[in-house]
């Protein structure tokens, strides 16, 4: 369904909650009825979470409600008491289903209606939850969801299970009204454990919501871009990664509904989490001959593809049987063929390639052969998954992961996770002593400006 679409069994959903909030149909079938009248404001004391899940304050500091958020809370009103199905599969698998339903209600007196839901799945050996607050408006249908994933964290050796937010998304027309912070709030007031905005518990980590927040419009060009180049918003390791894997691929399934026309939307999307967003230097003949380092050499097929990977705000995600990312070589000869239509025309090629040599400071892993470097790809995609699986991860979500990453080409992007700026390899079935460099993070590379 598009996301933007009106859903109406959802529209049939909040008739029959606004009937049921004013007392006007059957309640027999509620076993926890309260009336309408009867509801208070959602109060959240100032540090909700240490306050509700006795965590230690002083190793969650910046944890609190902003003036702006206990303002929204207070317009939140909580509802009936969750209902509770429990669902045995076999005899070791048990799912717990909850439900409870809520009111945020605007500035102008708009009610939305907050619906929340979570299934915990239960068995000998693991146990996973999913939570998800809806919003939806009378005549409007869906305006936005929230959605979490399970995680743990050790506090002095003891195991400690929390959730982290995967994805938010609120309706273009209904944004800057408080609805993804009452979304939130709701989802933390029934969550039977704390929801954080990312795994590593920092600052860091809370402050990638609003990074993420601009992600799109970055890629497609639409916000200034005077301040990147700077350290990432997603450090280099994989512990780092797993609490945003659902709201990345969110972000690239968005992007290509929407017709994202600057290459492979998944490296995209990668290399802007990491921070894999500067540009090239162009330095001077004199300066790029005294740089230490091997040069390697792309050409292109008309000049104005030249200056886009100059100077660009967003880099072009390329593609590569070998590893999507952007190919250079270090036999000059070999640009010939990429040059487009020059006509052997020497003065053609030259404006058309570039002349290149990653920094001295640029992370690059070199293999001899290409089976080496599927191996280690290989490896590498394995041990991420098989740790998001046990950091949380339910089967959909590790299937997301292995369908999206583990394959020929976009395991370069595990490769943005671990901090890689290029791969070097040797180019096989050829007598030429030849080899490839994959291009990741273009701000390592330097470009020869002549003269």
């Amino acid at each position: 369904m598009n996301r933007f679409s009106v859903d109406y069994n959802e529209l049939d959903e909040i008739h029959h909650f606004e009937k049921h909030l004013a007392g006007k149909h059957d309640q027999s079938t509620h076993g926890h009825h309260v009336e309408h009248s009867s509801l208070t404001p959602l109060k959240l004391p100032d540090n909700p979470m240490v306050s509700k899940y006795n965590l230690v304050s002083s190793s969650l500091p910046h944890v609190g409600l902003s003036a702006k958020a206990q303002e929204v809370a207070s317009r939140i009103y909580a509802g009936d008491a969750p209902e509770t199905k429990v669902i045995q599969h076999g005899s070791s698998m048990v799912e717990t289903n909850v439900k409870r339903e809520g009111v945020y209600t605007l500035k102008d007196g708009t009610k939305v209606y907050l619906v929340y839901e979570s299934t915990t799945t239960k068995t000998d050996k693991k146990e996973w939850r999913s939570q998800t607050v809806k919003a939806m408006r009378e005549k409007v249908g869906w305006v936005g969801s929230i959605d979490t994933k399970r995680m743990y964290f050790y506090n002095n050796d003891e195991e400690k299970k929390y959730s982290v937010i995967a994805s938010v998304v609120v309706d273009k027309d209904s944004q800057g009204q408080g609805i993804a912070t009452a979304m939130l709030e709701y989802a933390r007031l029934n969550s039977p454990e704390p929801i954080f905005h990312s795994t590593d518990l920092s600052k860091d980590g809370e402050n990638f919501a609003s990074t993420t927040k601009g992600l799109e419009k970055h890629l497609q060009g639409q916000h200034d871009q005077s301040a990147h180049g700077r350290k990432g918003p997603i450090k280099a390791g994989f512990n780092n990664w797993y609490s945003h894997m659902d709201g990345l691929f969110a972000s690239i399934d968005s992007m290509e509904e929407e017709g994202f026309d600057r290459g492979n939307a998944t490296q995209a999307v990668f290399l802007e989490a990491a921070g894999f967003n500067g540009k090239p230097t162009v330095m001077s003949q004199a300066d790029f001959d005294a740089l230490e380092g091997e040069t390697i050499y792309r050409a292109v097929g008309d000049e104005s593809q030249v200056a886009d990977y100059k100077d660009s705000l967003v880099q072009y995600a390329g593609e590569g049987s070998f590893g999507n990312g952007t190919y250079a070589t270090n036999l000059k000869e070999t640009t010939e063929y990429y040059a487009g239509d020059h006509e052997n025309n020497p003065d053609v090629i030259a404006s058309r390639t570039m002349e290149m040599k990653l920094l001295p400071d640029a992370n690059v892993l070199s293999f001899e052969e290409v089976p080496e470097m599927r191996d280690w790809a290989n490896r590498q995609t394995e041990n991420f998954m098989d740790n998001y699986e046990k950091r949380g991860a339910n089967p959909q979500q590790y299937q997301e992961v292995e369908w999206r990453l583990y394959n020929d080409s976009d395991w370069t992007n595990v490769a943005i996770m671990s901090g890689v700026d290029a791969v070097r390899f040797k180019v096989p079935l050829t007598d030429k002593n030849e080899y490839y460099t994959i291009i990741l993070n273009r701000g390592k590379v330097a470009i020869n400006g002549k003269p």
